[in-house]
């Protein structure tokens, strides 16, 4: 069960997933070892951090591919920047070199898109999540409204 704060932020990463069922790939290996790395790639590092008293965080991370449109709500429990040695899917093996950072995963969702659209907006504009879903930008802070 997920339980948002008004009060917190929500860093969305968009992904994309082209021919990989994301889902599957990444439940088979928490279902079986109880977390897994999900590997970001780009340019820069986020700057997120998490709070000793924290734990945990949410991450919520949006497929770009229009055609599927599907979203996910992760807690996180690490971020490192360098490679696992086990506990993510092999189909990272195809670009390892270019993620720059890793988080670990304890629990994931699938959520309904239109949540995020009617829920959440971006954390200093206060533009619509849609918007800001609709933008380039591979990565935004959302806050539930």
């Amino acid at each position: 069960m997920v339980h948002l704060c008004k009060d917190s932020n929500y860093p969305l990463i968009k992904m994309n997933t082209k021919k990989v069922d994301f889902l599957h790939e990444h439940k088979s290996i928490l279902d079986k070892e109880g977390y897994v790395w999900f590997g970001r790639y780009g340019k820069r590092k986020l700057d997120i951090k998490i709070n000793e008293s924290d734990k945990s965080i949410y991450i919520i991370l949006k497929d770009a591919v229009i055609s599927t449109n599907k979203s996910f709500i992760c807690e996180v429990i690490e971020i490192v920047d360098y490679i696992p040695e086990d506990g993510y899917p092999e189909y990272y093996e195809q670009f390892i070199d270019n993620i720059k950072q890793w988080f670990k995963i304890i629990n994931i969702y699938e959520i309904d898109t239109e949540i995020l659209y009617e829920k959440f907006v971006a954390h200093k504009s206060g533009k619509e999540a849609k918007k800001v879903l609709g933008s380039i930008a591979p990565i935004a802070i959302l806050r539930p409204i």
